[in-house]
């Protein structure tokens, strides 16, 4: 049996993620080495305080392209 580790990103981990040049090759590397879990609040809170469209979108996407390599809770 292969434990794989868990990682759950909030709101200010996607954040800093999305400020990353490659922020795709490392999503990437996390989803092949870590159980990934973001929060629906994220999305959520991302929808709410996040004023600019290019900003939210890129927010979002980043947020969604976590989702393959494990899942979202609310």
């Amino acid at each position: 049996m292969n434990i794989v580790p868990v990682v759950i990103f909030d709101t200010s981990a996607i954040n800093r993620l999305s400020k990353e040049q490659n922020w795709n090759g490392l999503v990437v590397v996390l989803c092949h080495g870590f159980y990934t879990r973001v929060l629906a609040t994220n999305f959520e809170e991302i929808a709410a305080t996040v004023r600019s469209d290019e900003r939210r979108d890129l927010l979002l996407s980043v947020s969604r392209s976590l989702l393959p390599g494990g899942d979202c809770i609310a």
